[in-house]
């Protein structure tokens, strides 16, 4: 551990990085010490620190990104953590939660939420998302949090471009999710759905928009799902010591929930539109069960898809992952762009942060700066979408079926507009393939398709059609069987 030889607390100026950390002279996880560090060892605390001689220049091997990542598609879809922005100051007390008796959070004075809505209202416009998910809006009586966020963005991009979902105090907990949408861009469908379970004291907020150019529709359900911290946790909800946290056993149930509310209620509410995003906090790792329940679900998660193994949106105790997600149902995977993080918190010192506290005069300027940079302690998600429509009326697309000792090749001609084609497999005659709930035998980029585990006296009769989609997976030709009742492709019997 590198020290700074002293033991004083709250020093005036911050050693590192030389001549002393401010807003415009930061220190980023990820910096790099030069080789060759010069400085007296020693070991105190169950550490061994370095305590240096002379000046460390630090290399910035993480430098500040000035703008987000480029994320492609024509509209940006973006989850943002808040850090607990309430209007109503926590001068003490518990006047704050829906129903009073909560303790509030945020901002202590005045001042620290100007300062705190300064740098929030920098991170929302310069997302320049179409439609944000917000995580720790103060769970008030009203929408006056969200309204005057709003304004505040508005104001800060000239005009009224941005709106809210209004939706008053959602479940019981002192924060909540919400949403803001650019309208030019987009158009609310619907009003927007909710899931008061006892599972969620935080519960998702689901919207359907329709995009004003393509005309076409999507859904995105934002969400906060139940923390790690161990207050209160008992039975399996316990540390059970396998790396996740306390709370483990709630977020899976909130997870499984989740999956039956947008099947349930929020697919059918937008006209049946498989087009669905899930944004938010989960308080889970890429890796952890709830998340995995998602996936499981028929979810991609697009930060792994397009980050890979880099992704990060939050550090704990120097170690960095991502708590919060942007995972896409089937059909809007295929018309996803890009998704990245916009690292302008989580890398960041705390002491940047709008908070006064343990900072003299000289810190209370020199440490803030009205920027996007550690306005929350995660960073911002961003999702790119190219939405496309299906094709108005599908071509009929003619198959044949061949039998051999290798399988069932199922063959078909090429058809405009799609490209690729995805095999349907079901044991129950006339049936219709169902892309929201299930996911087809196979893809394939063209013809044929040989489906070999068929074959033998304990197999079942199978019934086969194939659909060609086109770049964005909607339907562009489909086999005749799937457009009229009492139809089907062919069926497979065994020993005949």
């Amino acid at each position: 551990m590198l020290d700074d030889a002293s033991t004083a607390q709250n020093r005036d100026p911050i050693t590192y990085p030389a001549p002393g950390l401010s807003a415009a002279n930061t220190l980023r996880a990820g910096d790099t010490l030069p080789t060759g560090v010069t400085g007296v060892l020693d070991q105190r605390f169950d550490l061994y620190r370095i305590q240096p001689v002379g000046v460390i220049n630090w290399t910035q091997s993480n430098a500040r990104p000035a703008t987000p990542p480029a994320v492609g598609g024509t509209l940006r879809v973006a989850g943002a953590n808040m850090l607990n922005y309430f209007t109503t100051l926590d001068t003490g007390g518990t006047p704050c939660g829906p129903a009073g008796g909560q303790a509030c959070r945020g901002a202590n004075t005045s001042q620290e939420l100007t300062r705190q809505q300064a740098k929030l209202v920098q991170e929302l416009k310069g997302l320049n998302a179409d439609v944000i998910g917000l995580m720790e809006i103060e769970n008030a009586l009203t929408d006056v949090p969200l309204q005057t966020l709003r304004d505040a963005l508005n104001t800060a991009s000239g005009g009224t471009p941005y709106e809210i979902i209004a939706t008053g105090p959602l479940g019981s907990d002192a924060i909540r999710v919400g949403l803001l949408y650019r309208k030019a861009n987009v158009t609310p469908v619907g009003a927007f759905q909710t899931n008061t379970d006892a599972t969620f004291s935080r519960p998702p907020v689901a919207q359907t928009f329709q995009d004003n150019s393509t005309r076409e529709k999507f859904s995105v359900v934002v969400n906060h799902f139940k923390s790690k911290g161990c207050g209160g946790a008992s039975g399996a909800d316990q540390d059970q010591g396998d790396g996740q946290g306390c709370y483990n056993a709630r977020r899976v149930a909130q997870a499984t929930l989740l999956l039956s509310f947008i099947n349930g209620v929020v697919i059918p509410n937008s006209g049946n539109d498989p087009d669905v995003l899930i944004i938010g906090d989960l308080n889970a790792y890429a890796r952890e069960d709830p998340v995995t329940t998602l996936r499981n679900g028929g979810y991609t998660d697009l930060v792994s898809k397009y980050r890979g193994a880099g992704g990060y949106s939050y550090l704990f105790d120097g170690q960095a992952g991502y708590l919060d997600h942007a995972l896409a149902s089937a059909s809007l995977t295929a018309q996803a762009t890009g998704t990245d993080e916009w690292h302008i918190n989580a890398a960041e010192p705390v002491s940047l942060d709008y908070n006064t506290e343990f900072k003299s005069a000289g810190q209370q300027a020199s440490l803030y700066a009205a920027d996007p940079y550690r306005a929350a302690d995660h960073d911002p998600v961003i999702v790119g979408l190219g939405l496309c429509p299906a094709a108005a009326n599908p071509t009929d697309l003619a198959i044949a079926l061949n039998v051999s000792e290798n399988g069932v090749d199922l063959i078909w001609s090429p058809t405009a507009g799609a490209t690729s084609y995805q095999i349907w497999r079901e044991t129950t005659p006339y049936f219709t393939p169902d892309p929201v709930h299930a996911q087809p035998l196979a893809t394939a980029p063209a013809s044929p398709h040989t489906d070999r585990d068929v074959l033998g006296p304990s197999r079942p009769n199978y019934y086969y059609t194939v659909i060609g989609v086109n770049a964005c997976g909607r339907p562009a030709a489909e086999a005749t069987g799937l457009k009229h009742v009492g139809k089907f492709g062919f069926s497979l019997v065994p020993g005949q």
